[in-house]
């Protein structure tokens, strides 16, 4: 491969970075290339002694996305983010997807899990509201109308703090995610981590 086929082939994989950041790498590595041919290298040796550019326009694009995410703060960022780093090599299938997909569902249960005990406890005074209005239909069971709407009450209370505090945690979950994708990046730029 040569200078022109190397640089093309990261272009193209670089195009869903930031036109000024994509010249800035574009820039960097026609410097290799220029270096290298001044030490006696020929074009082929420099692009072998570089890499795949596929492999390297998939580190930096998987990199943009992750500073993407850690800016917007978005589910959808950071699961773009997640999706990046884990396409880049066999590992981060395993290691970034994997763990990702089980806490996300694990917070997704969660939220849900408080919603329902939220809706539980409004179903609980509605009842006590429509038994004297449905008296066949909805039983009380004998217990005191008062007794069933306050105990709906702190149920359905009960539900929001949990709702209110699973918003705490998804904040704390996006972070950790956050803070795990750029070590694994770091890592893959530093050849801690092989790509497949």
């Amino acid at each position: 491969m040569n200078r022109v086929e190397f640089i093309s082939c990261l272009e193209t994989q670089l195009s869903k970075i930031p036109q000024a950041e994509r010249d800035e790498i574009l820039y960097d590595y026609e410097e290799h290339f220029s270096i290298g041919l001044e030490h006696g290298k020929s074009e082929e040796e420099i692009a072998q002694d570089l890499g795949d550019p596929k492999a390297i326009g998939k580190q930096f694009t998987a990199d943009a996305i992750v500073k993407q995410a850690a800016q917007s703060k978005t589910a959808g960022g950071i699961t773009r983010a997640v999706f990046a780093i884990a396409g880049l090599g066999f590992f981060n299938l395993f290691f970034v997807l994997g763990p990702f997909l089980v806490l996300a569902g694990l917070l997704v249960a969660l939220f849900a899990a408080s919603v329902a005990i939220m809706l539980s406890g409004l179903a609980l005074v509605f009842s006590a509201f429509a038994a004297p209005v449905f008296p066949g239909s909805i039983n009380l069971a004998g217990i005191n109308p008062a007794v069933i709407v306050f105990s709906g009450i702190g149920l359905a209370s009960f539900g929001a703090l949990c709702f209110i505090g699973m918003i705490y945690v998804a904040k704390w979950f996006f972070q950790g995610i956050l803070w795990y994708l750029n070590l694994n990046v770091r890592l893959i730029k530093t050849g801690g981590i092989k790509n497949d």
